[in-house]
């Protein structure tokens, strides 16, 4: 049986050790202190990121705001012609 080892250090993990790097999934297993270390910085990215994600998820993209644009002058066209056809 192949032992398995930590993914930041190298270290030889037991039959029962190991755990799964929170952001790379279970085939990156880690040691406990190894864990507790990368546990900890994924906590502290997610309160800094956290905050903003209904923000990107609300922004308009490119192409949207592009459609936007075109609608606009579109109306504003129709809007001139209609007063030109009634003056």
């Amino acid at each position: 049986m192949k032992m398995k080892k930590c993914g930041e250090f190298g270290k030889t993990l037991g039959f029962f050790e190991g755990y799964h790097h929170p952001t790379l999934g279970k085939n990156h297993l880690l040691c406990s202190p190894c864990f507790n270390q990368i546990s900890e910085s994924v906590d502290k990215w997610r309160k800094v990121v956290l905050p903003y994600v209904d923000f990107f998820n609300n922004c308009q993209s490119n192409g949207s705001l592009q459609s936007n644009w075109e609608n606009k002058i579109t109306d504003i066209f129709k809007t001139k012609n209609m007063v030109r056809n009634i003056g």
